[in-house]
């Protein structure tokens, strides 16, 4: 009996030491599992905080890019490059290939504002173009004129108007046709149409203009050995102006800024009755630049 009961005795030790070491384990268990939550908690938060400072760094790296003190000199011209292009697409923009284009106001007495924009515009045509180097207002590598250049001769300058591959050609052809007797105002608009295609044969990026011929007075309508008729002109730039789409050039209203309320010239701009004075000319290179060139 007393053998029995030393053996119950030690069992019942035996069953609380293994009771209190599955305690133990549990608990040291729940220790481990909480202690790698707890860890894994921590380094998850660090991992967020970590990625939060990156993204704040990126963007504010992105935001010091952009600006001036950031701004290298390759990055500088790329951006004057690219402020140009869109400065050139907006003027381009704005200046219709073909169609009808009119000056903003009559003419006036002005200071020249547009050489350094027409740089690259090369005018054509007989008396009044020939004006424009005559008096100094551009060189004459901007002007091919003849004081006796017809519409239908002026095919023989195309190789002096192409040869600096100018960016822009204007042509006021006319006046001088319309004093031959038996011309046709179509005829004449026709031979323009066809200056204007050897034109953008040469060089088919030149952008083409044609400017209406411009009034005369009456006093210089019915002068002795003079044949020009207001009426002719009139129909000569109509004809010009039907044109214009369907032959790809612009067409530029120049008459009515110099015309009276009759439709001939008004006297206060001319001296000789067909020829517009020295001092209207700033007005008249003004008005066309900021129709070609949009300056």
């Amino acid at each position: 009996m007393s053998k029995n009961n030393t053996e119950e005795n030690s069992m019942i030790k035996i069953s609380k030491k293994s009771r209190f070491v599955h305690r133990f384990r549990g608990f040291a268990i729940g220790v481990v599992v909480v202690a790698v939550l707890a860890v894994g908690s921590i380094c998850a938060i660090k991992f967020v905080s970590i990625n939060k400072v990156n993204d704040k760094n990126k963007a504010t790296q992105a935001v010091v890019a952009s600006g001036p003190a950031a701004t290298t000199a390759a990055d500088s011209d790329q951006i004057k490059k690219a402020d140009s292009a869109v400065t050139n697409a907006t003027t381009q923009a704005a200046v219709p290939a073909s169609g009808k284009l009119s000056f903003s106001s009559k003419a006036e007495k002005t200071e020249l504002t547009s050489k350094d924009a027409l740089k690259d515009t090369v005018f054509v045509g007989d008396s009044v173009m020939y004006g424009i180097s005559f008096y100094k207002y551009l060189d004459e590598a901007n002007v091919v004129a003849d004081q006796n250049m017809t519409a239908s001769n002026a095919s023989n300058k195309v190789s002096d108007i192409t040869k600096s591959n100018p960016k822009n050609v204007v042509i006021m052809l006319g006046l001088n046709d319309a004093n031959y007797q038996g011309k046709k105002a179509e005829d004449v608009a026709s031979s323009i149409e066809s200056l204007v295609k050897s034109i953008k044969s040469a060089n088919s990026a030149t952008k083409v203009y044609v400017m209406s011929v411009l009034p005369v007075t009456q006093a210089f309508e019915s002068g002795n050995g003079v044949y020009v008729k207001q009426s002719f002109l009139n129909d000569l730039n109509k004809n010009l102006e039907s044109k214009a789409a369907s032959a790809g050039y612009s067409y530029i209203d120049a008459a009515s800024a110099f015309a009276d309320n009759t439709g001939y010239m008004d006297a206060t701009y001319t001296s000789s009755g067909s020829n517009i004075k020295a001092e209207y000319y700033p007005f008249l290179l003004n008005s066309v630049s900021k129709l070609v060139t949009g300056r």
